[in-house]
Parts: structure tokens; sequence; C-alpha cells
């Protein structure tokens, strides 16, 4: 699945990736992970809403850092409201899901430990949306 990408060059690359989300398969969750790179866009987290994203895995990323915490926090917002129409139709949901409190706490750990501007605007929107992520399954 991921073999045909391999093999183009990191620009084309970055450009097709998003063709792995129709395949729908958390072996693309292990893709992100080995070519994710610090300039991460939404697509990256709309990539790992439509491959079945899980509790564990979105909790490993947000305490593993940038870019993966970035990709983690996007991907729960995609799950929670759907921004594109191929996640409309699909309607991804969290796997594996949290308590609320968990949920929360996990995004305030993030805050804290990257108060960047972007990474807080994404945060606050994820605990807006806690409650639609959490009924979403």
């Amino acid at each position: 699945m991921t073999m045909a990408l391999e093999t183009l060059p990191e620009k084309m690359r970055q450009k097709q990736f998003g063709a792995l989300a129709h395949f729908r398969s958390t072996k693309s969750l292990g893709w992100i992970e080995a070519h994710a790179s610090e300039s991460t866009s939404e697509a990256w987290g709309y990539l790992a809403a439509a491959s079945k994203f899980n509790w564990p895995k979105g909790e490993e990323w947000l305490k593993a850092g940038r870019p993966l915490s970035l990709i983690a926090v996007d991907a729960l917002l995609a799950i929670a409201n759907p921004r594109t129409p191929f996640l409309r139709r699909i309607g991804p949901v969290l796997e594996n899901q949290p308590s609320e409190q968990g949920l929360r706490y996990a995004v305030e750990a993030l805050m804290k430990a990257d108060p960047a501007p972007r990474v807080m605007q994404r945060a606050r929107a994820l605990l807006e949306n806690v409650p639609a992520l959490i009924r979403s399954s």
C-alpha cells in the first residue's frame, strides 16, 4: 500500500500521501510515524482520522511532542468535526475511547508542555469538541 509512495521524491510524497486515507487502514498510522516531518498540515491529521485512529495511539502521540502531537490534535478534531467531504462521508470515530476526563487531562498536559500559539489554538478547539468526539462512536 505504501510502496508506491516510497519511490516518490519527498516533495511529491508530501503531496500524494493523502491517497492512503482511502485504504482506511491502521497501517497508515505507522507510515505517518515514519514520515511525518516538523512542517505538518491538517492533512496529516485527516489521514490519521481516516485510518482508524485510536486513543492509545492518540495518547502516545500527544505525549511524543511535535510533529506527532500536532497530528494527534488534528486527527482528534477531524473525528469530532469532519471538515472534508471524504471525512464526512466515512464518519471516522475514535477507537478505544478514553473517559472525557482522561481526554481533557491529556490535552491540557500537551498545552502545558507545548504552549506554542498553534498548539494552544488547536488544543482549545479540541477541548471545546470533547463531547462530540466522545459521542462520535
